[in-house]
């Protein structure tokens, strides 16, 4: 069982969010709360009875004053601080975790920020927990069942995922595409028809992504077998990831369900890269 670490602030020792390999923080362990973002009923004071609240599991002021490479842009920023909520027992979050906490390890490059992303949108959830309600804090394990169950019920959720979004987007644009036919870059720049540029625009996104993907797809196959991901949770609805970490990037790379915003920005990269050789073109021609 991993044990807590522990990190002077002055004279004040806390204890640091243990993250696992995906960059993400354990989740406080489960618990039996009020429905989530409901609203609390009012006291004998007339104020809210507040039971259970949002946890910021990377909190805004430490994403804000990081000193990580990955965390430069507003954009990045944003992402990592929508991109994992827990609802969770109001006393643990601010009697317990936020007196005796700091927040978790933030990812260290860009890469690194991606994969967290990317397995925070797929609904993963590390395999071990915090647990808060006793005398002191202590780490424990889950079953698989808890840790979907988790994500499956809403207590843990993406709070922003049009930032998510926009920065899986902009990584994915960022990724060298060498590997691309470049008669079919041509194709795509230049088709009239617009039928075959949207053909065209989803089949090098895919390529793409595949090239961004090499480093997550081995612990995403491995938390799909496991059975802790859904992609979609929308009430009682729920839907299985997607069989790659390709195909469930590029869902989610769209804000919304329209996919031509994805394939213009693909276009305007492309379009700004130089040409290659003529010589590279014809053999490119040759070997298809």
């Amino acid at each position: 069982m991993p044990e807590l670490e522990t990190i002077y602030i002055g004279n004040e020792e806390r204890y640091i969010t243990p993250v696992d390999e995906s960059g993400l923080p354990y989740c406080f362990a489960p618990a039996k709360l009020p429905p989530v973002r409901s609203v609390p009923p009012l006291g004998p004071d007339g104020f809210h009875d507040r039971q259970a609240d949002l946890n910021h599991m990377f909190p805004k002021y430490e994403v804000a004053t990081s000193q990580s490479s990955a965390l430069e842009t507003p954009l990045a920023r944003a992402a990592l601080t929508g991109a994992r909520v827990q609802w969770v027992d109001f006393e643990q979050h601010h009697e317990v975790y936020n007196y005796q906490f700091v927040g978790p390890e933030h990812p260290q490059n860009d890469a690194e920020l991606f994969q967290t992303l990317t397995m925070a949108t797929a609904g993963y959830v590390p395999e071990y927990a915090l647990d808060l309600s006793g005398d002191e804090p202590e780490i424990i394990g889950l079953t698989n069942k808890q840790r979907k169950w988790l994500w499956t019920s809403g207590q843990v959720e993406v709070m922003c995922q049009s930032d998510v979004s926009k920065y899986l987007l902009d990584y994915v644009l960022q990724v060298d595409a060498d590997h691309i036919k470049q008669r079919d870059v041509e194709e795509f720049l230049y088709t009239p028809d617009p039928d075959r540029r949207l053909e065209l625009g989803h089949a090098l996104c895919e390529q793409i992504i595949e090239r961004a993907v090499e480093p997550v797809e081995e612990p995403y196959q491995e938390a799909r077998k496991q059975d802790v991901l859904t992609f979609v949770r929308v009430g009682s609805a729920k839907k299985q990831a997607p069989e790659t970490s390709r195909d469930l990037v590029k869902a989610k790379l769209r804000v919304g369900n329209r996919f031509e915003p994805v394939v213009n920005a693909l276009q305007q990269r492309l379009a700004r890269e130089p040409r290659r050789p003529f010589a590279e073109y014809v053999d490119d021609e040759l070997a298809s």
